[in-house]
């Protein structure tokens, strides 16, 4: 069933394909350095390692991912797929900032925020780019019914 919602997000992640970066990651052992692409090779492992995990333990999950396999990850902006995700095709999108961290793993403040598969990727972009945050977003996504960012699709301008 993921493979399908997974295939869903990056058709309509809302960036071209040049643009697109995002990987699907759910296991630890593999390496990882290029994107996702339609159709996904597989479905999502039902043991990975992420499944029910918050968004610190999926960021120290990914930041171990990438120091055992020098995989080239972000852990610092990531989007995690769950069972929301397949019901009403949103991701929850994670910014992990440092200002307060005492290592690499610890200490590190967690934003979130639910984006519409639409939204998402030029959601990222801009946020890689510093042209718009995470909290810029927070204020339009509180203005909609369900306090889902959906960008230029937005109901409230």
């Amino acid at each position: 069933m993921f493979a399908v919602v997974m295939d869903r997000f990056i058709e309509e992640n809302g960036v071209d394909d040049e643009v697109w970066m995002l990987v699907f990651v759910d296991c630890l052992d593999n390496y990882y350095d290029e994107p996702s692409m339609v159709p996904t090779d597989a479905d999502s492992d039902p043991d990975s390692p992420f499944l029910n995990k918050s968004p610190e333990e999926c960021f120290k999950l990914l930041h171990q991912l990438r120091k055992d396999t020098e995989s080239e990850i972000s852990t610092d902006l990531f989007a995690i797929v769950d069972e929301r995700s397949a019901q009403d095709d949103t991701v929850l999108l994670v910014v992990a900032g440092s200002n307060d961290a005492i290592s690499e793993t610890e200490g590190w403040e967690m934003k979130t925020l639910r984006v519409t598969f639409q939204a998402s990727g030029q959601a990222m972009v801009l946020y890689m780019t510093g042209h718009s945050s995470m909290d810029e977003d927070r204020e339009l996504a509180e203005r909609e019914e369900d306090g889902v960012y959906r960008g230029l699709w937005s109901t409230h301008r």
